[in-house]
């Protein structure tokens, strides 16, 4: 408005461009209390995840089949300053981000340990239930990635943001299901038997959200979020819900 102007490069839009390796931890998820997880995505054929602590562990991949792009105008923000008082100038340009999503089935498998005080805590836990899962359903990846920098300065300050959602619907078997129940015994000193099929059921499904986005910042890092709901091996219904961050690994292709 004031007819000064502002120099700066857009260098990167669009979401191939993302860094590819990520690591995610926090808590609780799904069946866990918390999750140090690791993720790879190559664009164009495949994103796969796996999580690696506690007694459910598991690995989960989207196998893409097809994409499309599409054009997101948004204000990109170039300059933020104060001007005197408590008054902030900001200076903002219009562009196109390039967003993409991918369609794709979903699949994985869990190896997942019901023990008392193994699990998240949302009523499901069975002592002495351990169970094998197997996935398989659809999903969709959407993301985006965008890089530019101000110009005006000796070295200029490159800025990225990150946004990647998946949402994924599920078919669940339990082929393997062991059950080892603590002794009871009944009134008359009988001990009690229970059935792996007393406590557990062989199908199940899940709906769920599992995405990250950056802090608008110099590097690859932000929040990580799940959220959705299941029905189990224990036959429950159960929420899905996980809250952690994120890092972005440079340098792997």
């Amino acid at each position: 408005d004031d007819g000064s102007t502002i120099e700066y490069d857009m260098i990167k839009n669009d979401a191939d461009e993302m860094n590819k390796f990520i690591v995610y931890i926090g808590g609780p998820y799904d069946d866990r209390l918390s999750y140090f997880s690791l993720s790879y995505f190559k664009p164009d054929k495949f994103f796969v995840k796996a999580n690696l602590v506690g007694s459910n562990n598991g690995i989960e991949g989207l196998i893409f089949f097809n994409s499309i792009v599409e054009d997101k105008p948004i204000s990109l923000t170039l300059k933020s300053e104060p001007v005197g008082g408590n008054t902030i100038m900001v200076s903002k340009v219009k562009e196109n981000l390039k967003k993409k999503t991918y369609f794709g089935i979903h699949g994985g498998y869990a190896y997942k340990d019901y023990t008392l005080g193994s699990t998240a805590g949302f009523g499901r836990n069975v002592d002495g239930l351990v169970a094998h899962e197997l996935a398989i359903g659809i999903g969709r990846l959407k993301g985006r990635y965008v890089e530019w920098a101000v110009e005006g300065r000796k070295k200029p300050l490159v800025r990225r943001g990150t946004s990647q959602v998946g949402i994924y619907a599920d078919a669940l078997i339990y082929p393997v299901r062991s059950y080892s129940p603590p002794i009871e015994i009944d009134n008359a000193g009988n001990k009690i038997e229970q059935d792996v099929n007393d406590v557990s059921t062989m199908i199940g499904g899940r709906i769920y959200l599992d995405g990250r986005t950056s802090f608008v910042g110099t590097g690859d890092w932000g929040f990580h979020y799940s959220i959705g709901v299941g029905y189990g091996v224990t036959k429950e219904v159960y929420p899905i819900m996980g809250l952690g961050i994120y890092f972005g690994i440079k340098g792997i292709k």
